[in-house]
């Protein structure tokens, strides 16, 4: 089977996988890249919460050559109601 990497963006900081994930095609990436992102998402926003949070995931093959890429931003704002 042939192997993928997950290379992550946290807010600017590059995080680059080097062990991999073997997925049986291609056509398994987007999905995959979804699930991860939503669950980086989670924990980040579970450490964090009320930070901003720009998160991306590349996905690339063994060349390097990026195949795919998800991301998401996310903001959160306080005191939008005035206590007067």
């Amino acid at each position: 089977m042939p192997r993928f990497y997950f290379d992550t963006v946290e807010n600017g900081n590059v995080y680059t996988d080097t062990m991999g994930t073997e997925l049986s095609s291609q056509i398994e990436i987007p999905k995959s890249a979804s699930r991860f992102l939503a669950e980086l998402a989670q924990e980040f926003l579970l450490l964090h919460s009320g930070e901003k949070l720009a998160l991306e995931v590349r996905v690339r093959d063994q060349f390097h050559t990026v195949l795919h890429v998800s991301s998401v931003i996310y903001l959160a704002k306080n005191n939008l109601l005035d206590p007067q």
